[in-house]
């Protein structure tokens, strides 16, 4: 046959080419996800995610992205590969009940969901269904998640949306590490945006913003050591300062070293004294007895 079409064309600006890969470019996919075994109920997942498949292709758009035709068409695309990749030798395409199909979009996509081409259905709570071709897509709107349950709450701290961020602060499922991991992501983000959720990040205090991370945290020095010695001095008052100089923790540090070395430490800047590793107070205290 391709013979027979690089005859047809001849004397034409065409060139033909055979076995073609279109898969040349490498094309990723944001999350592909695995049921490695039933269960009997997936209750527990956010709005929209409780009937995932054996295999769950997930593409995710950020607040800064647009989830468009364009991002569907890619999607389904995504989603044809895969099951050619994975179908038995006697199949074309794996078929479609073991594929869920997932978009979830930070803002919700206008311009698809008016697309009179596109049949969708709303099934409530953020949650849709797309029909493109043969393809079932399941769309999930993160800024329209009920604020119902802790695991919408997981979603909700990127929802860019300012009353959403807030109660997906105050309700999530997320440990320790991963809360403290997605609330620094969720700061870099939304740092040098401007409008709605720059002005939240303004106005969210610190014990707002942190609500719970102290609390998760066994030991808070794994806070502590994240700053430098300057930026924990920043915070003390001079007061504050002053009671540090000549609390209890100060004495036991350097209660062995001769009068005229305490003398000294004392009247060293605060900066010099505090915040340093127990290897960096030995030095401090040898240098201070060689003086």
């Amino acid at each position: 046959m391709g013979l027979l079409i690089r005859h047809n064309l001849e004397g034409l600006p065409f060139e033909v080419f055979t076995e073609y890969d279109v898969t040349i470019k490498q094309n990723l996919l944001d999350f592909y996800v695995i049921r490695r075994k039933k269960v009997s109920s997936l209750s527990s997942l956010a709005d929209g995610l409780n009937d995932l498949r054996k295999y769950n292709l997930i593409s995710y758009k950020s607040f800064r992205e647009s989830f468009n035709i364009e991002a569907l068409e890619e999607l389904v695309c995504y989603s044809i590969l895969f099951r050619k990749d994975k179908a038995r030798k006697d199949e074309l395409l794996l078929p479609e009940k073991y594929v869920r199909v997932v978009a979830l979009s930070t803002m919700k996509p206008v311009q698809i969901l008016s697309e009179k081409k596109i049949k969708h259905k709303d099934l409530g709570g953020g949650a849709y269904n797309l029909q493109f071709g043969t393809v079932a897509v399941r769309l999930i709107v993160i800024q329209e998640l009920p604020q119902t349950k802790a695991e919408n709450g997981n979603f909700l701290l990127f929802s860019a949306d300012e009353k959403q961020v807030k109660y997906g602060i105050g309700h999530n499922t997320l440990d320790g590490t991963t809360y403290n991991s997605l609330l620094l992501e969720l700061l870099r983000r939304y740092k040098t945006e401007e409008g709605s959720m720059a002005e939240l990040m303004k106005k969210l205090s610190k014990e707002e913003m942190f609500v719970g991370l102290l609390d998760l945290l066994d030991d808070k020095k794994q806070v502590l050591d994240r700053f430098a010695p300057e930026d924990r001095l920043e915070s003390l008052s001079p007061k504050q300062l002053a009671q540090a100089i000549h609390s209890d923790k100060v004495r036991e540090l350097f209660g062995d070293l001769p009068d005229n070395a305490k003398e000294a430490l004392r009247a060293l800047p605060a900066r010099g004294l505090f915040g340093f590793s127990p290897k960096a107070t030995e030095t401090v205290k040898a240098t201070s007895r060689e003086r």
